[in-house]
């Protein structure tokens, strides 16, 4: 049964508050008490069930759902599978390996070995900036596949 949360989870925001130079700031966005209960409701359901959280971008890391959402579903433990263009099923660790190498973060020699916990914080956070939503006086970030 589908089940709309665009108010709860979604990328576009009526609060200004969430908003910093014309686009959306992800971590005002996760801070609300309306996000923090979406989150908590997916948690809830994915107990229960198999849930399948739509997008229409084509790549998951173009994808605030993939940038936001899994974020913040992968700290309460959720098995999250993203489902490529090809068909193709990709885990969410093989999703944050492609994110760190995206943004020029992943491990490197030097770094330590096993932890790229704050790397992939810093991924995020750009990628963040990245596919957020600008008003139309600011312009789109991508283009939409």
């Amino acid at each position: 049964m589908p089940v709309f949360l665009g108010e709860e989870l979604g990328a576009r925001p009526k609060d200004p508050a969430c908003y910093v130079d014309g686009h959306v700031d992800f971590g005002r966005l996760a801070a609300r008490g309306q996000f923090k209960r979406g989150i908590e409701r997916v948690l809830q359901g994915s107990r229960k069930c198999r849930l399948a959280l739509m997008c229409a971008e084509r790549e998951p890391l173009d994808c605030h759902r993939t940038i936001l959402v899994c974020r913040h579903l992968r700290a309460g433990g959720v098995a999250i599978r993203h489902i490529l263009a090809d068909g193709a099923i990709e885990g969410h660790r093989q999703t944050e390996a492609r994110l760190l190498k995206a943004t020029g973060l992943e491990p490197t020699l030097f770094t330590a070995c096993g932890d790229d916990s704050k790397a992939l914080e810093q991924a995020y956070a750009q990628r963040a900036r990245e596919v957020a939503y600008r008003t139309e006086k600011e312009g789109p970030t991508h283009e939409r596949g």
